[in-house]
């Protein structure tokens, strides 16, 4: 079963517009450089899908170069369509880029001017994801380079479905930072800690 890439990118717009995966939680890495300081850090306002390192990209996603390319740049204000393209066009609260093919993605976005309120309900919806009725399992890591408040989270789908998802957002100065890695055919042992450690540093890319 593939999950759509439109599919992908609603679940992606929602973390972009605690206790639980919040600060130093058991699972994944994600060890800052010494030198940056997420406390006091901001992020770009502005669109940033050709400063995003592609072979960071390609490394995590585990394919080549060659095969990075960017499925989606969208900006603030942009409309977009819902993944049934039902209802009026949604608008974009956030930069947002993703990289990579129809079976691995690499989502990262931006919102300006967001609160640690819209931080929160996206850590809540990952955390809620375990419960029963849910198709995956999210174990919460540690979220402690990504800002506060803050969550980390490796999302795995019940079978027959082997999807693999890597979720990492925090409020970074008035700037809410959602980075996701996301491979939908399974995943080895290193993908969760490899994933975190790219959102990292793709956060610190971003820093103003």
């Amino acid at each position: 079963m593939k999950v759509s890439l439109a599919a992908l990118l609603m679940l992606a717009a929602a973390g972009c517009g605690s206790d639980s995966g919040s600060g130093s939680g058991d699972g994944g890495n994600g060890t800052g450089g010494d030198s940056f300081d997420v406390s006091t850090a901001t992020l770009t306002d502005q669109p940033f899908c050709d400063t995003i390192d592609q072979e960071t990209v390609a490394t995590v996603l585990g394919i080549s170069n060659s095969d990075v390319n960017l499925l989606v740049n969208r900006e603030v204000g942009d409309k977009y369509e819902g993944p049934n393209d039902e209802g009026p066009p949604k608008t974009a609260e956030a930069n947002l880029c993703s990289f990579g093919t129809s079976t691995k993605q690499f989502i990262v976005s931006v919102q300006p001017d967001a609160t640690a309120k819209d931080v929160q309900s996206t850590v809540d919806d990952l955390s809620s994801l375990s419960g029963k009725g849910s198709s995956e399992t999210c174990k919460p890591g540690d979220a402690s380079p990504y800002g506060d408040p803050a969550g980390a989270f490796t999302c795995t789908s019940k079978p027959p479905t082997q999807r693999v998802r890597v979720v990492a957002t925090g409020l970074v100065g008035n700037s809410k930072f959602y980075c996701s890695a996301i491979l939908n055919e399974g995943a080895g042992p290193d993908f969760a800690s490899a994933a975190l450690d790219a959102c990292r540093s793709t956060l610190e890319s971003l820093a103003d």
